[in-house]
């Protein structure tokens, strides 16, 4: 299957984006659970949940405030206002990152 080709931090990425989604839709930062949490909640390592969130940020998706903790930022608002959607379908034999995006 496609998803068992893409490593499982790029896919612990995608659900934090997807768990956390609905939330930052409201224009502020969302606080990410500590490592721990979603390391419990993914029912993954350590290691792979802070490679996941280091991503995030690499990305420019979240940032980490120091003793706060990381957040996720908010989507930016399209120049007319619109809500913006998406559509992405994987051919067969083709490999699709799996990506949060913005806007």
């Amino acid at each position: 299957p496609l998803a068992s080709s893409i490593p499982l931090y790029r896919r612990i990425k995608a659900r934090i984006c997807e768990d956390l989604g609905a939330a930052v839709r409201d224009g502020a930062p969302v606080r990410i659970p500590p490592e721990r949490e979603l390391q419990t909640r993914y029912g993954v390592s350590r290691p792979t949940i802070a490679k996941a969130l280091a991503e995030l940020v690499e990305d420019g998706l979240a940032f980490r405030s120091p003793g706060s903790g990381s957040f996720l930022l908010p989507s930016t608002p399209s120049p007319d206002g619109e809500p913006r959607i998406g559509f992405v379908a994987a051919f067969p034999g083709h490999e699709l990152p799996l990506r949060c995006l913005r806007g």
